[in-house]
This record gives C-alpha cells, sequence and structure tokens, in this order.
C-alpha cells in the first residue's frame, strides 16, 4: 500500500543518508521517515526517529533545524497524549526561536502549546496562547499564520459553546484566507462554518457551507477533507429525517476513505452508516457496519472513533428498546 511504499524509500533515503556519512542528509532522513510514519499515525516510531534527528542537529549545531524539530516533536507529543513532554519539546523550540529573534517560530510554536491546552482541557489557557499568537502574526505581517490561528481559536469558542464568537473568527478567517489567495484555508473554514451552523440548528446554511467546502476541497485534491464533508452532509440530512439520503452521503464518504486508504477515520463513518440503515429499519446492516467500525477502531487503537461507534450504537439500542444493552455501550463510550 501507499504507505509501506513511503516506507520503503524513506528507509532507502536513511540508508544512503549514514553510508555517505554527511549529518545534515542523514537527519534530513530522519526527518522524512519521522513524517512518513506520523502520517500513518505510527507515532511511537515517528518520535524514535524524530528524536534520532534532534540528536543528529544538536551535536553538529544546526540550531534553527533543531528548533523545527523540537516544534515537531512536541506536535507527536501532543497527538500521543504525552503533555509534559510536549510541554518540554515547545519549549526548547521557544527558547531557540527567542534567542534568535524568530518571530514566525515562536508564533509556530505558540499555537503548538495552544493546540496542547486544548487536548488538556484547559481552555482559558489555550485561548491565551493562540491570542499571543495572533498578535504576533499580526505584527509581523505573517497572514497565512494570522489566519491559521483565527480558525484555532474559532475551535476553542466552539467548545466553550460561544458560537457566535467562533463564527466570527471563522468568517474573518475566511476573508484573510481569500486575501492571500489560498483554497485550501478558504474550503477548511468553509466546512468549520458548516459545523457552527449544524449545532446552532440552521441545517440550510449547514448544508449551503459543506457543499462549497465540498467543491473546493474537490478541485484542490484533498480527498480526505471531501470524505469529512460528505459525512457532516449525511450528518445534516439525518437530522432532516432525510435517512436514504444521509445513507447516500455516508457510503461516498466511506468510498472515497477506503479508496484512499484514510484508515483511521474510517470507523466514524461505520458508525453513521449504521445508525442511518438502523433508522431505515435495515437492523441487519446497521449491526454489520457497526461491528466492523468496532472492530477496525480497535485494531488501529483509534480510541475516539471507538467511543464515538459506543455513542452511536448505544443510541441505536435505546431507540430499540433495549435499554439495558444501551446502558452498558454508554458507559463504555464514557470510559
Amino acid at each position: 500500500d501507499k504507505y509501506q511504499d513511503q516506507l520503503v524509500y524513506a528507509r532507502f533515503g536513511v540508508d544512503i543518508g549514514e553510508r555517505l556519512r554527511t549529518k545534515k542528509y542523514c537527519a534530513l532522513a530522519y526527518r522524512n521517515i519521522s513524517q512518513v510514519h506520523a502520517k500513518n499515525n505510527q507515532l511511537i516510531e515517528a518520535i524514535d526517529w524524530k528524536l534520532k534527528e534532534i540528536d543528529t542537529w544538536k551535536i553538529n549545531n544546526y540550531v534553527v533545524q533543531l528548533a523545527q524539530s523540537y516544534f515537531e516533536l512536541g506536535k507527536f507529543y501532543t497527538k500521543l497524549g504525552a503533555g509534559s513532554k510536549a510541554q518540554i519539546s515547545f519549549e526548547n523550540a521557544l527558547s531557540i526561536y527567542e534567542s534568535k529573534n524568530n518571530i514566525e517560530g515562536v508564533a509556530q510554536v505558540k499555537n503548538g502549546l495552544g493546540e496542547l491546552h486544548k487536548n488538556l482541557n484547559n481552555l482559558g489557557n489555550s485561548l491565551e496562547f493562540y491570542f499571543q499568537a495572533l498578535e504576533l502574526a499580526q505584527k509581523d505581517s505573517l497572514f497565512l499564520q494570522e489566519a491559521n490561528t483565527m480558525v484555532k481559536i474559532g475551535e476553542i469558542y466552539t467548545l466553550k459553546g460561544d458560537f457566535l464568537l467562533a463564527q466570527n473568527f471563522f468568517t474573518d478567517a475566511v476573508e484573510h484566507f481569500e486575501a492571500i489567495q489560498n483554497p485550501l484555508g478558504i474550503a477548511q473554514t468553509t466546512n468549520v462554518l458548516g459545523d457552527i451552523y449544524r449545532q446552532t440548528g440552521d441545517l440550510n446554511q449547514a448544508l449551503a457551507h459543506y457543499y462549497q467546502s465540498i467543491r473546493l476541497f474537490e478541485e484542490a485534491n484533498q480527498l480526505n477533507a471531501s470524505a469529512e464533508a460528505y459525512n457532516n452532509i449525511g450528518l445534516v440530512l439525518e437530522k432532516q429525517n432525510k435517512f436514504e439520503s444521509a445513507r447516500n452521503n455516508f457510503i461516498k464518504s466511506l468510498e472515497i476513505k477506503l479508496e484512499n486508504e484514510l484508515i483511521y477515520s474510517v470507523p466514524r463513518t461505520y458508525a453513521n452508516l449504521a445508525s442511518s440503515y438502523g433508522k431505515l429499519g435495515n437492523n441487519a446492516k446497521a449491526n454489520y457496519y457497526f461491528s466492523e467500525g468496532i472492530a477496525m477502531a480497535k485494531k488501529f487503537e483509534v480510541n475516539d472513533e471507538l467511543a464515538y461507534l459506543f455513542k452511536k450504537k448505544s443510541e441505536y439500542k435505546e431507540r430499540a428498546g433495549k435499554s439495558d444493552e444501551a446502558l452498558q455501550l454508554f458507559k463504555k463510550y464514557l470510559s
């Protein structure tokens, strides 16, 4: 598969770098293989290679490259849920960037710290870091980073339930992405605006934003993102009791994910597809897709997807009048 092909070439790069004994190329090869593992959610392997990369930069006094590698390590630890290690990695990066007066690097790390504290549910701290990053980006005319940080701030306000403020930041971000002609940024932010409208009950506006984002994603060949947008459309149509149309959009999302080996987000779409089949009265297919989704989530250890599956299956069992099963599934979701 694509991951294995990428890994073969990445290992070949490491082998060449180590045989040539050129430290810079060794470090770049370690970075490359680390990124291949990270893209495929192999975070332990990604971190191991990143640490080798860091040691190589450090020994040979490549200071700016070292700062970037510490930042990337912080992101990996954040995704892994190792908060204290992520904090230390970000602080190491920040120390170097500040000593070099590298405003862009400082702003980048502040964004990383914002993401870390969001994941730790320290939303106040997260907002503080994001606003610091935003101020630095505005001061140094870092237009892309400014727009991206506005999106991050909007996400925090969404989590806090302040949808109006979230909408304002997302709308400002779209305008910034349009000004710098960044179609992918426009598409991603249009999609999250759709999420805001879906959560506040303005389903027609949600659909309009999701359809617009799909057009932009497909133009940019961002298949993973378009798959998620189809999934979101299915959720809106399900709320409108249009279960067949919802199912068809979930199937479209699933086809894209399977065709492009986006395996780590497949279980969630299985859950939604199972739910829609349940509402259409096809219990055999509902149970099949719940079972497939749970098995896949366990196999690839994606616990957020597994939790979502337990929640959706609990709702399905509750609608079927099987309260005891629903309760057990909901306890699994909570745990």
